[in-house]
């Protein structure tokens, strides 16, 4: 090896080193927070990944509108890191860690190592957010992984020009799809920046380009198909259409654009507000690609995954704080661009001058540093000094997370290993944590307080399921959160509800929500019990 080869390597391992220490840094952040309560998505997810553990299938035995790629991930993660909160959490240090790498290898394909280096460490420190809810495992860290690696492998084609790297890219963005329907933005973007890599070349061959757009499509499509085959043949396709498709669809209806408009200014502003340093990096990247010329090269490939990026966070147009976890590598990649611009104009101005370079990057390595450490200092209560019932509540404010800990201890501590549940509210966690079986596939009863032509019709169909069950244990939530009761919502499960736990079950326990955190009254102690104001989860037992 020459002595210009020794020195090209040991920079490239150099930058796997602080790489490293990125995703190092992003683990010892999250690690003292691995226990915080799980919150009722996890829940869901957690509880679907045990009954697919059991060999149970979803939209049987569990209904929600979401695709079951999140299911299948969170049963992979159970098994290996174990059926609790924490090994929840230590799956999403490592998903984490491993789109950070990708956010670094995109930046490094597209600019530099520089650049991926600064977005790898931006995806790291935004990813985390208290506002963006990262610390806790939804669907949009599942999605990400695969979206990245499916954008990295349609850059890998535009260079190679293999059918199998375009056709391997469409099969990654198809599962990132899969895991949540949003991610069908990322294979948007796939085709528009293949149509205009293919526009960039001279003449277009129409038969040359519909066979490579073909390959791509049948990539994406093929998890989903292969999806559907599996709920053919074990009986459960009808169930699974309905509530991913025709449910979806009457779900993604009840916004309106005033509403819309408040979320996302309301989230987003709080997103920004906590680390003001690296959006404004990202601002400058998007402005980079006007006058830096090598970003000004990219502009084809940064443009649309800006634009597609922030489409991922609009269907329904909710706009929950967790969707723009969607948006951040694209936002990283820009302050990557960003901060590699300020370090060329840097060298330009510095040009001639003795030591010119070191100071450069030396003054970009410190610009990283202080927009970076000026979110981490602003959370420094958050992400350091609070116990993890205090995380739960700081991120989630009133809803009985760390109550449902308490409500499932008390369950399991009376349960028989066969015993039933039925949860009456959307507290699926509960089910996750008492390893009950759910008497009712309705996990959650949101759907059922809902404006759409189906909401009586399932709260009929989840007393039906309950009382033929006869479950052990009856849970009813009584906190808003778990509901969200619109003036308009039918009644009809609440007046039932009142009556049957009267005809056939007990109060035995009741865990009320508290300033200092949750508290069990058991049944001897329910006399002395002043029910909260904030809301309260009662236990029920049935009747001998």
């Amino acid at each position: 090896m020459s002595e210009k080869e020794g020195r090209a390597a040991s920079i490239a391992f150099g930058w796997w080193i602080a790489l490293a220490a990125v995703v190092l840094f992003a683990a010892f952040i999250r690690w003292p927070t691995l226990d915080a309560p799980i919150e009722r998505d996890e829940g869901e997810y957690a509880y679907a990944g045990q009954l697919i553990l059991e060999g149970q299938a979803p939209y049987e035995n569990l209904y929600n509108m979401k695709l079951p790629g999140i299911y299948a991930a969170y049963a992979i993660v159970l098994a290996i890191f174990g059926e609790t909160a924490r090994g929840i959490h230590m799956g999403l240090v490592l998903l984490n860690a491993i789109t950070i790498a990708l956010v670094f290898l995109l930046g490094r394909r597209l600019l530099d190592a520089f650049t991926g280096l600064v977005a790898a460490a931006t995806f790291a420190v935004l990813s985390f957010g208290q506002t963006i809810q990262g610390l806790f495992a939804n669907a949009e860290h599942f999605v990400l992984p695969a979206a990245c690696t499916g954008v990295l492998l349609l850059l890998r084609y535009t260079k190679d020009g293999k059918l199998r790297t375009l056709a391997a890219s469409g099969l990654f963005l198809g599962l990132g799809f899969l895991v949540k329907q949003h991610g069908i933005a990322f294979v948007l973007f796939a085709g528009v920046y293949l149509m205009l890599h293919e526009l960039s070349r001279g003449p277009v061959d129409l038969k040359l380009v519909g066979r490579r757009a073909a390959v791509l499509i049948g990539g994406v499509l093929a998890p989903y198909l292969a999806t559907c085959l599996i709920f053919l043949a074990i009986g459960a396709f009808d169930d699974f259409w309905y509530w991913t498709f025709h449910y979806a669809r009457a779900y993604a209806q009840q916004v309106s654009f005033e509403q819309a408009l408040y979320q996302l200014r309301t989230n987003g502003g709080m997103i920004f507000a906590v680390a003001p340093a690296a959006w404004t990096a990202v601002a400058v990247g998007l402005s980079a690609l006007l006058w830096e010329p090598r970003a000004r090269r990219r502009w084809k490939f940064f443009l649309p995954f800006a634009l597609f990026s922030f489409l991922a966070i609009c269907p329904g147009f909710f706009f929950r704080p967790h969707y723009f976890l969607l948006t951040l590598p694209a936002a990283a990649l820009c302050a990557g661009i960003g901060i590699h611009g300020l370090v060329n104009l840097i060298g330009r101005a510095l040009a001639g001058m003795r030591h010119g370079s070191e100071v450069r990057w030396a003054v970009g390595a410190l610009v990283v540093l202080v927009m970076l450490g000026q979110s981490v200092y602003a959370q420094r209560a958050y992400l350091f000094d609070l116990s993890p019932g205090q995380l739960s509540r700081a991120t989630f404010g009133e809803n009985p997370f760390p109550e449902a800990v308490e409500a499932a201890r008390f369950i399991r501590s009376r349960a028989h290993e066969d015993d039933s549940i039925a949860v009456i509210g959307s507290e699926p966690e509960i089910l996750f944590y008492s390893r009950l079986r759910s008497a009712t596939a309705f996990v959650y009863t949101y759907p059922l307080m809902e404006d759409h032509a189906f909401a009586l019709e399932m709260q009929r169909k989840m007393i039906d399921e309950i009382e033929e069950s006869q479950p052990e244990f009856l849970v009813m939530v009584l906190v808003h959160s778990s509901w969200l009761r619109k003036p308009t919502s039918h009644p009809l499960i609440f007046e039932w509800s009142e009556k049957y736990t009267a005809e056939h079950y007990e109060l035995t326990a009741a865990v009320d929500m508290q300033l200092e955190g949750p508290r069990l009254y058991r049944k001897t102690q329910l006399g002395q019990r002043q029910p909260s104001p904030a809301g309260s989860i009662l236990i029920f037992e049935r009747k001998p």
